[in-house]
């Protein structure tokens, strides 16, 4: 049992409740009630420590209450059977109570207790404090976290955003400069097939006209001759009486003639088919003049 009450054996044993005026102990006189705890210290050394039946704390109230259980055992409590009636009466109320009465408080302890209580009370609230103010940080961080991260996020959609539009506009840009190229080689092919149009027509009218000049009649050479000839009308006429003449001056005058028949001849190639029918006649009417003799 962790927990022994008793009397004193002697009045050697030191207090170590709340009696004790900083390290000096107050000893507890030979046949005062007293309460021991069982301890045990590392090196081995293990054995009760005592302290004045005043002295006792709640707390220890609380554990001998939980030793005595639900059914009030108190033989549970070693040293419990040997006690007075009055004692056992007085421990059972202090168990009942959860502190001791207020008569047995050790003389001098009720201020420490209350200092002591105070104190624990404080350390308690600041303890609360602390805590208090732990949970506060660390919601505050929490909350800076989720500000971070929303801000992020929404930092992230608005580049996604941004990505999206500028690709949409990159995609409207390059359809309006395909279009324009469809557009621009569109043209340009109407263009090329007018140029064709237009060259090819050139071409149908010249073949045309070449046609056109190799289906013309080949002038005749009388009418050439008709053309070269015209001189001979501003030749002047012969006499006459030339034709009267014997046939030898006859053949004087076609030999006046003949510079004239040679020019016609040096232009006949030009004017070959400019020859009319009534100067094709011309050289028989020199000839009937020439056979009338």
């Amino acid at each position: 049992m962790p927990y022994r009450v008793e009397y004193a054996k002697s009045g050697r044993a030191n207090c170590n409740g709340a009696c004790k005026d900083g390290k000096d102990k107050q000893k507890i006189p030979k046949g005062d009630l007293r309460f021991g705890s069982w301890v045990e210290i590392p090196d081995g050394f293990s054995g009760w420590q005592w302290r004045h039946w005043g002295c006792l704390t709640a707390k220890q109230c609380e554990n001998l209450k939980e030793i005595v259980g639900e059914d009030g055992n108190f033989d549970m409590i070693d040293g419990y059977e040997d006690m007075e009636d009055e004692v056992k009466a007085k421990i059972r109320q202090a168990v009942a109570d959860g502190h001791i009465a207020e008569e047995d408080i050790t003389s001098g302890v009720e201020a420490k207790v209350d200092q002591a209580e105070a104190a624990k009370e404080a350390k308690r609230l600041e303890k609360i404090a602390e805590k208090t103010e732990k949970a506060a940080e660390k919601e505050r961080v929490k909350a800076e976290k989720a500000a971070q991260k929303a801000a992020e996020k929404a930092d992230k959609a608005a580049a996604k955003e941004s990505a999206k539009l500028a690709e949409q506009e990159k995609k409207r840009a390059e359809a309006k400069s395909k279009a324009e190229a469809a557009k621009a080689a569109a043209q340009e092919a109407r263009e090329n097939e007018a140029d064709k149009s237009r060259a090819l027509e050139a071409a149908k009218h010249k073949d045309q006209d070449e046609d056109d000049k190799d289906a013309q009649p080949l002038p005749s050479k009388k009418r050439s001759r008709a053309k070269a000839e015209p001189v001979e009308e501003d030749l002047p006429k012969p006499k006459k009486k030339a034709s009267k003449r014997s046939k030898p001056k006859d053949e004087d005058e076609d030999d006046d003639e003949v510079p004239v028949k040679a020019k016609s001849k040096a232009s006949r190639p030009k004017k070959e088919k400019a020859e009319s029918p009534a100067e094709e006649k011309a050289p028989g009417r020199r000839s009937r003049r020439t056979a009338k003799p």
